[in-house]
C-alpha cells in the first residue's frame, strides 16, 4: 500500500474516532440496558447492514431516532463500538463468544471474522464441540471447519464432557458417520450413543432408529452384537432397528458373502488399521514377475505390493474370498493346487490339492467352503477337456470332496452365488462354441440344473454382486442383471469396451472393472465404474499402474501394516 493511501486511512480513521468520543454531529441515540450511547447513522450503517437497513425505512417506529436494543448487554455493545469507531482489537478469552453472537445479530462482518480468527487459533479438545456449534449457529465457516478435526480426534474425551448433553440429534449423527472419526472400535460408537439417549430418553428415544442407521453394527464383534440385541429393549421394538441388527448378523453369519455388502455401515474409519483394498492377480507380465501380487487401496487411491505367490501358477486360475482371506485355484502351470492367502499375516500356504485339475472355471464361497465349477484340463482325452464337474472345498477340515456334475460342461464360465444355490453364467463348450445356458448348483442337496439362458450365447464373462443383485457383465460390455425369481434383462451397456480377460469387482455398490485386452490386441490400464442405480459406466480417475490382462481379482480387508511398499513401474 502506498504511503498517501495509508495517510488516507489513518486520517480517516482519526476523525471518525474524534466524532465518536466527541459526539459532534451524533443523529441517533442507542439504548443498552438503559444506557443510551450517542452515535452516527453514516458510520453504523457503513460498518452494519442492519443499521443500513434500520436507518434506510427513515425510523418509523421511532420518529425520535432513539433506538432500543434487546438481547444484549452494556459491555458487549460499548465493545462493538469500539470497534466500529477505532478499529481496534476488542476481543479476548472473556467476550470472543458473545460478541460473536452480538456481531452476527447486528451485522458487523469485520468483528465476526475477528471473532472466529481468534476463537479459531483458540480451540481446544475442551472447547471444540461447543465452537463448532457456535459456528454452525452463526455462520462462521471458518471456525466450523477448524473445530470438526478436533472433535473427531478427540470423540473419546468428548462424550465425557458436559458439553456433550447439549448436542442435538443432527449434530451426532453428523460425528458418528464421519469416516475420519477417531475411534479404536465402533462398541464405543455405539456406547456413545446409548449414553448420549440415557441422558434424556423421554425426548431422545424417538431419534433411536434415525442414529441407528449410521450406527456400524457389521463391524462390532458378535459378543457384543448378542449383548445389545438381548439387553436393549428398543433395539428389539423399532423396526429399522431390528433391520439394523439383521444386517449385521448377516454380515457376521455369512463370511463367504461378506465382500459382496455395500452397506456404509460396513465400511472401516480411517483410523482403522484395516482398509478395503482390490487384489489383481495377473500371471506376469513386463511389469511385473508371475508370482508378484498388486492390490489397490481405495483409501489411500495407490497400488501396493502384497506378499508374493509361493509359485507361478501360469494363467486362466481362479479366485474368490471367504471372510477376508483370499483363495486361488488352478491355472495353466498348476491346475490341481490351490492357494490360500491370509489377510491377517499377509502370506500364502498351499492347501490340499484338487481331486481333478483344472483351469479357465468358476469359483465362489457359499456356506463353510469353497467350490470350482467346470473349467478345462488339458491332460483329458480330446472331446473331453471341458469339464462338469464341481468339487468342494471344506475350510473347517481343509479337504476336497467331489459335490455334483453341472448338466452342460463348461469353460471360460463366471459364477456367484444366490441364497444356497451357485449359478453359473454361459461359457464355452466341448465343441468350442459358447452357451447362453444359466446353470445352478444347490449346495443343500448337491445337485445341479439346467436352469434357464442369458440373453445370448457368451464366454469370459465376469459377474459381481451390488445389493443382492448379480451383474453379469460381457466382453461387449452388456450388463445383464439377473435374479432367481425374475431371470435376465440387459440394464445398460458399457460403450467402447470389447474387452476380455478383465477384471470386475464390487465396490460401494459399484461395478469396478479393470484392465483387459482389448479386440485389437493392446491392453487396457482404464478402471471402470458401472452404477446400476441409474445405469451408466465411467472412466475413474484412477488405473492399473500399467495395461495388463486380469487373470483374478477380488475384493477384500487387510490389515493396512501390509501396506508398506509401493508399487513402482520398472524402467527399461
Amino acid at each position: 500500500m502506498s504511503n498517501w493511501h495509508q495517510k488516507y486511512l489513518e486520517t480517516i480513521s482519526e476523525g471518525v474516532k474524534y466524532l465518536w468520543n466527541s459526539g459532534h454531529f451524533s443523529d441517533t441515540t442507542i439504548v443498552v440496558q438503559n444506557k443510551r450511547f450517542r452515535c452516527h447513522r453514516a458510520v453504523l450503517s457503513a460498518m452494519s447492514p442492519h443499521f443500513d437497513a434500520t436507518y434506510s425505512t427513515g425510523m418509523r417506529d421511532n420518529p425520535d431516532g432513539v433506538l432500543t436494543l434487546l438481547n444484549i448487554d452494556v459491555t458487549t455493545f460499548d465493545s462493538i463500538l469500539t470497534f466500529i469507531y477505532t478499529g481496534r482489537d476488542v476481543v479476548c478469552d472473556e467476550n470472543a463468544e458473545s460478541l460473536l453472537r452480538a456481531a452476527t445479530t447486528l451485522q458487523v462482518k469485520g468483528l465476526i471474522d475477528r471473532c472466529a480468527i481468534y476463537l479459531s487459533d483458540n480451540l481446544t479438545p475442551s472447547n471444540c464441540i461447543r465452537m463448532w456449534r457456535l459456528g454452525r449457529t452463526h455462520g462462521c465457516e471458518e471456525l466450523e471447519e477448524r473445530a470438526w478435526p478436533l472433535i473427531l480426534d478427540n470423540y473419546l474425551e468428548l462424550i465425557k464432557s458436559e458439553d456433550f448433553k447439549d448436542v442435538d440429534v443432527d449434530e451426532l449423527i453428523s460425528i458418528i458417520k464421519d469416516d475420519d472419526l477417531v475411534v479404536p472400535n465402533e462398541e464405543l460408537v455405539c456406547e456413545s450413543v446409548f449414553k448420549w439417549i440415557a441422558m434424556d430418553p423421554d425426548s431422545r428415544n424417538v431419534h433411536l432408529s434415525s442414529i441407528i442407521e449410521h450406527l456400524r453394527f457389521p463391524l462390532v464383534s458378535p459378543e457384543y452384537l448378542l449383548t445389545i440385541s438381548q439387553s436393549k429393549g428398543l433395539l428389539k421394538e423399532d423396526m429399522i432397528c431390528r433391520m439394523m441388527m439383521e444386517e449385521a448378523k448377516r454380515y457376521h453369519m455369512l463370511p463367504s458373502r461378506r465382500q459382496e455388502f455395500t452397506s456404509k455401515r460396513s465400511s472401516f474409519r480411517n483410523s482403522y488399521d484395516l482398509e478395503e483394498v482390490i487384489v489383481v492377480i495377473t500371471g506376469g507380465s513386463t511389469q511385473m514377475k508371475p508370482t508378484e501380487i498388486i492390490c489397490f487401496s481405495n483409501r489411500q487411491k495407490k497400488w501396493f505390493y502384497l506378499a508374493p505367490l509361493p509359485y507361478d501358477p501360469g494363467v486362466e486360475f481362479s479366485a474368490t474370498t471367504y471372510a477376508n482371506n483370499i483363495y486361488l485355484s488352478g491355472g495353466s502351470r498348476k491346475w490341481p493346487k490351490m492357494l490360500k492367502y491370509n489377510s491377517e499375516s499377509n502370506d500364502w500356504r498351499e492347501c490340499e490339492q484338487m481331486a481333478q485339475g483344472r483351469s479357465r472355471h468358476g469359483m465362489v464361497a457359499a456356506r463353510d467352503s469353497i467350490y470350482v465349477l467346470g473349467g478345462y484340463n488339458r491332460n483329458l482325452p480330446q472331446g473331453n477337456k471341458v469339464l462338469n464337474t464341481i468339487e468342494k472345498y471344506n475350510i473347517n477340515t481343509g479337504k476336497w470332496t467331489m459335490a455334483g456334475e453341472l448338466p452342460v460342461p463348461v469353460e471360460m464360465v463366471s459364477a456367484a452365488v444366490i441364497g444356497e444355490k451357485i449359478f453359473t453364467f454361459g461359457g464355452a463348450q466341448r465343441n468350442n462354441r459358447n452357451t447362453p445356458a444359466i446353470q445352478y448348483f444347490d449346495t443343500r442337496i448337491g445337485q445341479a440344473t439346467l436352469f434357464a439362458d442369458l440373453p445370448f450365447a457368451c464366454r469370459l464373462t465376469r459377474t459381481v454382486v451390488c445389493d443382492g443383485q448379480v451383474y453379469i457383465i460381457t466382453t461387449d460390455g452388456d450388463v445383464i442383471e439377473f435374479s432367481e425369481d425374475a431371470g435376465c434383462r440387459t440394464v445398460g451397456k458399457i460403450e467402447n469396451f470389447g474387452r476380455v480377460h478383465f477384471g470386475a469387482v464390487q465396490l460401494c455398490g459399484k461395478a469396478i472393472i479393470i484392465g483387459g485386452k482389448k479386440r485389437n490386441d493392446s491392453e487396457c490400464e482404464t478402471m471402470l465404474s458401472f452404477d446400476p442405480l441409474r445405469a451408466g459406466a465411467e472412466t475413474l480417475p484412477d488405473k492399473l499402474p500399467f495395461p495388463n490382462v486380469i487373470d483374478a481379482c477380488v475384493k477384500t480387508v487387510i490389515n493396512s501394516n501390509h501396506l508398506r511398499t509401493a508399487f513402482v513401474l520398472k524402467t527399461k
